[in-house]
């Protein structure tokens, strides 16, 4: 089965939630199932969803997400102490379904012999540019260590390169401009 939905923002319906992990390699995530509604466009209008099949919105959980998959639930009314509250086994759990989100709908091609379709993935729309990665110079100098060598070796045989003219240093003879 490949892409039913076009890309773009949805309207979506919260049916069902829970916590399941990865296939692969075991990332515990927090999902939402649910069906679109509407697809949305930036003019404010939408489309309504004439045939609605369910979904499911997987929030990644790891020490490298954990901060955005907070931020993303806060997004949603989650105000919880605990992420066991949200497990519907919970007595008491933050309940979403019956809930209208906005869930965006992309296209990845697959993988293997699916290389050739597209499928479609599921998430909270990204907002704001996020945290700037600050340079870890540790790592700079890790790297040094390791391939140091290479680098002067490499630096050493390089021919340096002629350096751009300073603009209105000087101004090419009239043979030379090509018009």
């Amino acid at each position: 089965m490949g892409a039913y939905y076009e890309q773009g923002k949805y309207r979506f319906s919260i049916t069902n939630q829970g916590f399941g992990e990865s296939g692969a390699k075991k990332t515990p995530y927090f999902f939402l199932q649910g069906e679109p509604v509407a697809l949305q466009f930036d003019d404010g209008t939408e489309d309504p969803v004439l045939k609605s099949f369910q979904r499911t919105i997987k929030i990644y959980i790891t020490e490298n997400t954990i901060d955005r998959a907070l931020e993303d639930l806060g997004k949603l009314g989650f105000e919880g102490k605990r992420l066991a509250q949200l497990d519907p086994s919970t007595n008491g759990f933050h309940n979403f379904a019956g809930a209208e989100i906005i869930a965006e709908c992309s296209h990845q091609a697959g993988l293997g012999d699916k290389s050739d379709q597209l499928f479609e993935q599921w998430q909270l729309p990204f907002e704001g540019a996020g945290k700037p990665q600050e340079s870890d110079s540790s790592v700079a100098k890790k790297l040094d260590s390791l391939f140091g060598k290479k680098v002067t070796a490499r630096a050493k045989s390089v021919t340096k390169a002629p350096q751009p003219a300073v603009a209105g240093s000087a101004s090419p003879e009239e043979d030379d401009i090509p018009f």
